[in-house]
């Protein structure tokens, strides 16, 4: 029972099953700063990380869904039927899961060869869309998947770079 702020609006659906934790101070020890990894860790369990993949001690969170190994979760977006969809910068680069059915669909998976940064459904074109970078020449791309057919269409022709975009409708 708590107010979610106005960019905390999307996780509306799902608040009762969340809690929202902020403003902590990490302690790392001795280890090593691990980007886009320490941080999140060590406020969830306590422990800092010793190198990307360690998960050293049990969380404060309540697991709803164990996110597959392949993925190592960038960012996170609910959409409006509370379904989570995760961009990864490893392995499979994009997931969505739906908490009600408990199904898990890989978006886009290893063969794109494709690590996103940000991840987004279009409900009115029945597709996700998302930024990231070619791993095959290191470019930055932005794409979408049709969700009727599972297809990943690539778009290298980018000029501009996305910024933490939110693309629901």
């Amino acid at each position: 029972n708590y107010d979610l702020k106005e960019e905390s609006a999307p996780f509306k659906p799902i608040q009762q099953h969340m809690n929202v934790l902020t403003n902590f101070t990490a302690f790392r020890d001795d280890c090593p700063l691990l980007c886009h990894t320490s941080g999140w860790i060590i406020s969830r369990s306590g422990i800092a990380p010793k190198a990307n993949g360690d998960n050293p001690g049990e969380t404060l969170d309540i697991t709803i869904w164990m996110v597959p190994p392949a993925i190592a979760p960038y960012g996170i977006t609910v959409d409006h039927n509370g379904r989570e969809w995760l961009s990864s910068m490893i392995g499979s680069s994009a997931v969505r899961f739906d908490p009600e059915t408990e199904a898990e669909a890989v978006l886009i998976g290893p063969e794109a060869e494709v690590e996103t940064y940000h991840l987004g459904y279009s409900a009115s074109n029945h597709e996700a869309i998302f930024d990231g970078r070619r791993l095959s020449d290191d470019s930055y791309v932005t794409g979408r998947v049709d969700l009727t057919n599972n297809q990943v269409v690539i778009n290298d022709q980018v000029t501009v770079r996305w910024e933490d975009f939110v693309a629901f409708d």
